[in-house]
């Protein structure tokens, strides 16, 4: 999995006293309650995959597939996200091979 924080000014304010305080340390106080608020959300959502999967409502491999890492460093999702907005925009089913060379029926 290759996970990221989100840029600086990508995230709203924490709330909370950062405010009160001057300069640096306010931007880094926002930026310290910012990373926890995203790596708590991160935990909660694992969490939830976990759960769904030991309950059998779904699969390891279904619930974090677009995060595995492929060849060349990118996710399933980077590499099928502009496929799937392109069979969007043209309405047609995009042709997807498969490691045996044979495509989507």
């Amino acid at each position: 999995m290759v996970i990221s924080l989100p840029e600086p000014d990508g995230i709203p304010a924490a709330p909370g006293g950062a405010a009160e305080v001057p300069g640096r340390e306010a931007t880094a106080k926002v930026l310290e309650l910012n990373a926890r608020r995203f790596w708590h959300a991160f935990a909660l959502s694992t969490e939830a995959k976990l759960a769904a999967v030991a309950a059998g409502v779904a699969t390891l491999e279904s619930e974090f597939l677009a995060h595995v890492v492929l060849p060349g460093n990118r996710t399933v999702i980077d590499e099928l996200e502009p496929v799937i907005a392109s069979a969007y925009r043209s309405g047609q089913r995009p042709w997807i091979s498969n490691a045996a060379g044979r495509g989507a029926d």
